[in-house]
């Protein structure tokens, strides 16, 4: 992937994120991606605008860690994208999940539902990714 390919690859991860954040969050019932009320203060009124860009950020670094390690992992360019998602899921959730845990009193329940989220989102992402490469080589 181009230069060009990145950054298109990180803009529509980012849109893919805040449109996931905002379905997951409708399906819990709460709006998942919500910050609490004291980090709401520190970011003013446009937290939302906040979370758009750290999604942005997250898109861009994904995509341009894809165009380094996708090229390497075999199968077909969607089967490459959800292998790069899952493997980036299985890396951040080795240690994270369980020390937050044991170490924050926030229900079983609610640490799962991150963990699952973050592998569809993940998987989601990888497979966007896997179909740029396919559209663009």
């Amino acid at each position: 992937m181009s230069r060009h390919n990145v950054i298109m690859g990180g803009l529509i991860a980012a849109a893919a994120l805040t449109l996931l954040y905002a379905v997951e969050g409708y399906l819990v019932g709460i709006f998942s991606g919500a910050p609490s009320v004291p980090l709401q203060r520190l970011m003013g009124a446009y937290w939302y605008l906040w979370l758009i860009v750290a999604n942005l950020i997250v898109g861009l670094v994904l995509s341009f860690f894809y165009t380094i390690f996708g090229r390497g992992i075999s199968g077909s360019h969607g089967m490459r994208g959800l292998k790069y998602g899952f493997g980036v899921w299985a890396v951040a959730t080795v240690f994270y999940p369980p020390l937050l845990y044991a170490n924050v009193a926030l229900p079983f329940w609610l640490i799962s539902g991150w963990v699952v989220g973050s592998l569809v989102n993940l998987l989601v992402l990888g497979y966007i990714f896997g179909l740029l490469v396919d559209i663009r080589e």
